[in-house]
């Protein structure tokens, strides 16, 4: 990493903040470079500001969707009796009621959304109503990641059941959320009365007496979730049952899919099993982490000390089989490797603050450390994240800290983003104005 640089800024207003803005409804585009939110207007009425242009009066309003590329933004709306969704200032067809949670978009840029029409609920899927429903649950709305297939969850006559691409599957007591691979299989939770089983493309697997979220490997190629047998749970791996234990984690592929992880419990020891072995028995597991190459891994873990008479939790990180130095904490985000696997960083809490540790060495103190942060640039040469030190905000890069701002957005999807490996932008507060900074490492 480089020890000392210099940075020029370029800063563009985004959008100014109105004094009765409502701050829930802030929404950050994917690409970070657009900004919208609600604000109230005349008469009990709302309006939607979007990349700085006031949008018309409404009675009611939600938070704007974008679209993947970010060039669209939707978002729910009433006026009058009638509710509807507004994409791009344009207003669609009118429903009793829009399903604001529903609302999304397609990896390919298709708006979908659940609407209610006099009793009866409908997918509107890149503007054309699927078939009526009794009810479809909330926020149930599932792509394949290059967006030709589509699915939710529905209900009818006390049923539950999954519509894919526009076809009722079976019906269930209950059904879990829904995951596709990389090639379009769709996966889900599934009950009906006592039994759990993981539904695949339509077809039931083997019942247990639970089961929880299932996961793809990167190449959609192998699968793996837990599964509970009476009191002993198991990893089950391309549908073989594993080792059996009181309790076990999420599983993790690497990026091929040719390695495992997952934390397992017996009795009151924590351990990680990595590729079928079990590794040191701990008070406890957190994150799991393989290298972009699966040639290493790292794992956040917890031992108890005992100290006049109390019992203090030391985390610290394990990588490649060794531990790293006790903290108070270790952070759940932050907890990467370099592109090039060469380098591993995580964020650390002593008692009053919180800092990065970039290969085993410790930064700068800082009251908090923002979301999404530390990463590492393209080519690996430099580690960025936003730290906070009294209110006071900066981006720092190879623990050099920047311009200082009221705040830099990194929530309602707003992200600190490499461009190139030596460029990257972010939006912050200027005033009662949103900027855009866009930086150069020179």
């Amino acid at each position: 990493m480089n020890v000392s640089l210099e940075r020029t800024a370029n800063v563009t207003t985004i959008t100014h903040l109105e004094k009765a803005w409502i701050t829930k409804t802030l929404s950050v585009s994917p690409d970070s470079r657009r900004v919208t939110y609600a604000a109230k207007g005349s008469g009990r009425r709302f309006f939607m500001m979007i990349d700085g242009e006031k949008q018309p009066l409404l009675d009611g309003i939600g938070v704007v969707v974008f679209s993947p590329d970010s060039r669209v933004a939707a978002y729910a709306a009433m006026l009058g009796q009638e509710q509807f969704v507004v994409v791009d200032g344009k207003k669609g067809p009118s429903y009793a009621v829009v399903q604001q949670e529903s609302l999304t978009f397609s990896p390919d840029g298709r708006l979908t959304y659940a609407a209610r029409k006099g009793d009866q609920w409908v997918a509107v899927v890149d503007g054309a109503e699927g078939k009526p429903h009794e009810g479809i649950r909330s926020a149930a709305f599932a792509f394949s990641p290059d967006g030709r297939h589509y699915a939710y969850a529905a209900s009818g006559e006390g049923k539950r059941f999954v519509v894919a691409d526009g076809m009722a599957q079976n019906d269930y007591t209950e059904v879990g959320a829904l995951h596709y691979s990389s090639g379009g299989s769709l996966a889900y939770t599934a009950t009906l009365n006592d039994s759990h089983f993981l539904v695949v493309n339509g077809q039931e697997g083997k019942p247990y007496a639970e089961i929880r979220a299932p996961m793809f490997s990167a190449d959609g190629a192998r699968l793996a979730y837990p599964a509970r047998h009476a009191d002993q749970w198991m990893m089950v791996v391309d549908g073989n049952d594993g080792p059996t234990y009181d309790e076990v984690g999420e599983p993790l592929f690497n990026e091929d899919g040719m390695r495992l992880a997952y934390p397992a419990r017996r009795g009151e020891d924590w351990f990680v099993v990595l590729d079928g072995e079990e590794l040191q028995p701990l008070a406890g597991i957190g994150r799991l982490c393989f290298s972009p190459d699966g040639t290493r891994f790292a794992y956040k873990a917890m031992q108890a000390e005992k100290a006049f008479l109390r019992q203090i939790n030391k985390y610290f990180a394990v990588l490649d089989g060794a531990a790293g130095p006790s903290y108070h904490g270790i952070g759940e985000t932050g907890f990467t490797f370099s592109p090039d696997n060469q380098h591993f960083v995580y964020l650390a809490h002593d008692k009053d603050h919180v800092f990065v540790v970039l290969d085993g060495e410790e930064s700068l103190r800082f009251d908090s450390i923002g979301a999404g942060t530390p990463l590492f640039s393209p080519d690996s040469r430099h580690v960025a994240y936003v730290a906070e030190h009294e209110n006071r905000f900066t981006v720092i890069v190879d623990d050099e800290p920047g311009e200082i701002y009221k705040a830099i957005v990194l929530r309602s999807g707003g992200k600190l983003i490499f461009d190139a490996a030596d460029q990257f932008h972010y939006l912050a507060l200027q005033g009662q104005e949103i900027v855009l900074v866009e930086e150069e490492i020179i």
